[in-house]
C-alpha cells in the first residue's frame, strides 16, 4: 500500500486494505469517502484496516536534564567544560550528539562511588569482550 493512498486492492490476497481515517470519512452518510465504500463493499471482499509500523523515537534530553547528569558526574569540571565549549560553538543537535557519544550508557542505572557521583566507563569500552578475556 502506497504511504498517502486511503485504499488498496490486492487481488492476490483478494482483499482491501484501508486506513484509518479513510474508515471514519466512510461512516459519514453522504460523503465521498462513504460512496466509494459502498462500491469497495460490492466487490465482496474482506477489508482490513491498515498497521501502521512506527519505530521508536529516543527520547532527547534538554540542555537542563544534561547538565544535571553532569554535575553528578566523578570529574564532573572537566566535562562540564567541554559541554559548555561544545554547547555555545555548535548548537543543540551538536551537543546532543556529543552527550549521547561521551556518555553512551546515559539511559542506563548508574553505578555510584562512594560520595554519590556516578562512575563513567569510557565511550569505547566493552563489558562482554572484557569478561570474556577475564575467563580465558
Amino acid at each position: 500500500m502506497k504511504k498517502n493512498a486511503l485504499y488498496e486492492i490486492n487481488f492476490a490476497t483478494n482483499t482491501i486494505t484501508v486506513t484509518k481515517r479513510f474508515l471514519a470519512a466512510a461512516s459519514q452518510i453522504g460523503t465521498q469517502e462513504y460512496a466509494t465504500m459502498t462500491e469497495l463493499r460490492k466487490l465482496q471482499m474482506p477489508i482490513t484496516v491498515r498497521e501502521i509500523h512506527r519505530t521508536k523515537q529516543e527520547t532527547r534530553w534538554g540542555y537542563e536534564r544534561m547538565e544535571g547528569f553532569l554535575r553528578h558526574v566523578v570529574d564532573s569540571e572537566h566535562y562540564l567544560a567541554d559541554y559548555a565549549t561544545v554547547k555555545e560553538s555548535c548548537g543543540y543537535m551538536a551537543t546532543w550528539g556529543w552527550f549521547k557519544k561521551t556518555f553512551p550508557k546515559y539511559n542506563m542505572l548508574p553505578e555510584m562511588d562512594e560520595h554519590h557521583r556516578i562512575l563513567i566507563l569510557p565511550a569505547d569500552y566493552q563489558e562482554d569482550e572484557d569478561s570474556v578475556q577475564e575467563t580465558a
